[in-house]
Formats: C-alpha cells, structure tokens, sequence
C-alpha cells in the first residue's frame, strides 16, 4: 500500500509539473537575444555537419496559445501559424508551408532551456535565445 501512495505522488507531482510549465509558456513573447557561447571551433564544426542548415534567428514576437496554436510575427505583413506543444523539454512548432509549389508540414523542435514566469530561453547551453513576456 505504501508503495502504491509514492507512486502515485510521483505520478502526480510530475503532470502538475508539465501543468505548469505549459501555462507558464502561454502568452506573447518578444525576441530580446541570441545568445552564443560556442567556440570558434565549434560554430566552424557545426557547418562541417550540417552545411545545409540556414542561420536560424529568433522571431520578433511569437504568441503560443492556450488552445495548442501558435503565431510568429516577422512583422505586420508576415505572420506565420500552426500547432506548438512541450515534450521532453522541447517546444514543438508545426505548421504548413509552401515548398517548391507543395504545401507541406515544417516541424521546428526547440530545447527548452529554462523558462520563468518572464522570460524564456530556448536552445543548447551554449546557443539560445531570450525571449520576454509581453502579455
């Protein structure tokens, strides 16, 4: 009996956890930095594995919804939308895309480095960037 009680605590303590940092991720958050504490070496190494990546930048503003949609504004005229949710400590941005004339489903995958009631940064330990709160 006594066994079954921890385990459900643990089970408990846990949702409540991932509870709580959905809620806290929900609202409208400006892009503040890109934070970069790679090496020389390492930002050489990193085109060497994947020569094809484009420079990935922060969003001016990106609003995460409490209904599991999101929206990213470059600016007044370019607004991009589709799905987001937390898994594993990553945030999950899907959305359609037109690619070469197909309309397809782009799938980003950010870490969640750390996130407070104001401020979220997201990527490595040594690559992220700030976000703040705004609404």
């Amino acid at each position: 009996m006594k066994h079954i009680l921890i385990l459900i605590l643990l089970t408990s303590n846990s949702h409540t956890s991932t509870e709580t940092k959905n809620d806290s991720i929900i609202g409208t958050w400006s892009y503040v930095e890109t934070v970069d504490l790679r090496t020389e070496k390492e930002k050489a190494k990193a085109w060497e594995v994947i020569p094809s990546q484009p420079m990935i930048y922060g969003y001016p503003k990106l609003t995460l919804f409490s209904n599991g949609t999101f929206k990213k504004y470059q600016n007044p005229d370019w607004v991009d939308s589709g799905k987001w949710e937390l898994k594993n400590h990553k945030l999950i941005l899907s959305e359609k895309m037109w690619i070469e004339n197909k309309l397809e489903e782009v799938v980003n995958v950010y870490e969640l480095k750390s996130i407070t009631e104001n401020t979220l940064e997201l990527g490595t330990q040594n690559l992220y960037d700030i976000y703040k709160k705004i609404k």
